[in-house]
């Protein structure tokens, strides 16, 4: 398996973007950014949800903006799985590095930098 991240610190001065391929090395560098109470957001490359249609004929059909191509063929199915487990993990290894508890939000909004 391959895993692969990239960070980006929206506040440094260079922007260098630092990248990896180690889990732990992810979890640390996330938890290092919000130990002194930085913001975060995180993004991941790999479908996190499924469609859950109203009629079940629908079940097994694309996600909204993918075609005709059903989420849970081949590499939908394969990222799907995958993903969900290092999503899980990453979060659990970043809580269990922090000094303290921080806020969590999944919407976008609240994540906003303010102008100014």
């Amino acid at each position: 398996m391959i895993f692969g991240w990239a960070r980006l610190a929206i506040d440094a001065a260079d922007r260098a973007c630092n990248t990896g391929c180690d889990i732990h090395s992810f979890a640390d560098a996330i938890a290092s950014d919000i130990n002194p109470e930085h913001r975060v957001a995180l993004g991941f490359e790999c479908p996190l949800f499924v469609p859950i249609p109203d009629d079940p004929k629908d079940l097994t059909s694309s996600r909204p903006g993918k075609g005709n191509r059903a989420w849970s063929v081949g590499a939908g199915a394969g990222s799907l799985a995958t993903g969900l487990t290092e999503t899980v993990w990453i979060l659990d290894g970043v809580r269990r590095r922090l000094s303290t508890p921080c806020a969590v939000d999944v919407k976008w909004k609240p994540l906003q930098l303010s102008a100014g």
